[in-house]
């Protein structure tokens, strides 16, 4: 029996992860597996992905919570058409937690990967094990991006993508080099 809250091409979209399993989403690489209603990738690789949704979305409000569990990034993929298994292996928009760093990030890959504008310090860092909401609102080249920690303020920051041409596609999570977990994954249109 499969427990979907939504068809992943329709807005909004919710995860079924409280159901056991992660309909819809399409893997790249790593070990997802679904646990006690969390997403969590066991591999630690470099650039592993779990995409849902339609290379159609455009303007949407992506939110996700996420727990690094070492050294490494993990965090909010938006905007991704043409995934495949690697690195930077995706067109797209990645919203990042860097817990080597502290610090939250957006990064725009066409099979590479560059930093948009500067990474942001987190008032604390970025705690291992520690659970982390990630909002991001994409509205044409525009990425409006909240990071709430377990206590405090949150971070709110925006970035502009001068080079922008990626403005359709799915939306995921993704690891670099660190297990992550995920849990309450949303996407609404704008």
């Amino acid at each position: 029996m499969l427990f979907a809250t939504t068809n992943p091409g329709i807005l909004p979209f919710a995860d079924p992860f409280a159901g056991g399993v992660d309909v819809g989403f399409q893997r790249f690489g790593g070990d997802f597996i679904v646990e006690d209603g969390v997403y969590v990738d066991r591999a630690a690789g470099l650039g592993d992905k779990a995409i849902t949704g339609s290379t159609a979305w455009t303007d949407t409000t992506t939110s996700v919570d996420v727990r690094i569990d070492g050294a490494g990034n993990a965090g909010l993929l938006v905007r991704v058409t043409n995934p495949s298994v690697g690195a930077d292996a995706y067109d797209g928009y990645y919203v990042g937690l860097s817990a080597t760093e502290g610090t939250a990030f957006v990064g725009r890959a066409r099979h590479d990967f560059s930093l948009l504008g500067t990474e942001r310090l987190i008032p604390g860092g970025v705690v291992v094990g520690a659970w982390y909401g990630i909002r991001v609102k994409a509205t044409g080249c525009q990425f409006d991006v909240e990071v709430t920690p377990p206590s405090g303020a949150p971070t709110a920051f925006s970035e502009t993508d001068p080079g922008c041409t990626q403005i359709f596609g799915a939306a995921g999570v993704r690891t670099f080099g660190t297990t992550a977990a995920w849990r309450s994954f949303r996407v609404i249109a704008e």
